[in-house]
């Protein structure tokens, strides 16, 4: 059921975002789950609080869930702007969550798609 990271081995993330999600399963009453997971930058850039995640829960341990930045990922870039991106991004890097190598290839990767 879990996914595993080799599907997103050509992303570039960043590793031990923690979240403290409220999360909902149909039939059941919404409950809290603090998860750590890597997150990939194209993701990240546009992640807000109180935005509606989609996660996978596993069936047997419902505290054990994975955010689906595959299912996510293509509606978060669609809308995405390239200044809030850029911007999000040189957030992050002088907030010391990407290192400047990381920054400079998520930057240059950015600006490629034009």
């Amino acid at each position: 059921m879990v996914d595993t990271w080799e599907e997103w081995g050509a992303m570039e993330y960043i590793e031990r975002c923690e979240f403290e999600l409220e999360v909902m399963v149909a039939g059941k009453p919404p409950y809290k789950v603090k998860h750590r997971q890597s997150t990939p930058f194209a993701v990240f850039s546009q992640l807000s609080k109180g935005m509606i995640l989609p996660v996978k829960v596993h069936p047997e341990k419902p505290g054990q869930v994975l955010l689906d930045w595959e299912q996510m990922g293509t509606q978060v870039l669609e809308g995405a702007d390239l200044k809030d991106r850029l911007s999000e991004l040189e957030d992050a890097y002088k907030e010391g969550l990407v290192t400047a190598d990381e920054y400079e290839s998520k930057r240059a990767e950015i600006l490629k798609n034009l």
